[in-house]
């Protein structure tokens, strides 16, 4: 059973795998790894991976939007999907698209984020 990483002893820059062993955590970052949006080329998780563990990437942060629609960094309207709520109505969200049902999970949205974090895992 894997142990949880804990500050190393003797340099608190590093983890430990509990073994005395320093694990140091590096990845690379891109927005577009969990959720698409219209600003950001749509990633190919694949070739992600691929160019994480080439370069010896031990580490990933799926970036998750809590928007719909939006963002500091574009002009105009970036739709970003999928989103952990169903749109069910009534009514139109500012978006023009459906409102949020905040009491319904979008499947599809945890569907991707289980994919995501098991490829990553089988890829080590």
């Amino acid at each position: 059973m894997l142990k949880p990483l804990a500050v190393h002893p003797t340099n608190p820059r590093y983890f430990t795998d509990r073994s005395g062993k320093a694990v140091y955590l590096t990845g690379s970052h891109t927005w577009n790894n969990l959720q698409h949006n219209q600003a950001y080329p749509s990633v190919d998780y694949d070739k992600y991976l691929d160019f994480l563990q080439e370069y010896n990437h031990n580490f990933i942060r799926l970036w998750a939007w809590e928007q719909a629609a939006w963002g500091p960094w574009a002009a105009g309207k970036v739709s970003i999907e999928p989103i952990p709520y169903q749109r069910t109505g009534p009514g139109t969200a500012l978006d023009g698209k459906s409102k949020f049902d905040l009491t319904q999970f979008n499947q599809a949205y945890f569907d991707r984020l289980r994919n995501r974090v098991a490829t990553a895992q089988e890829r080590g």
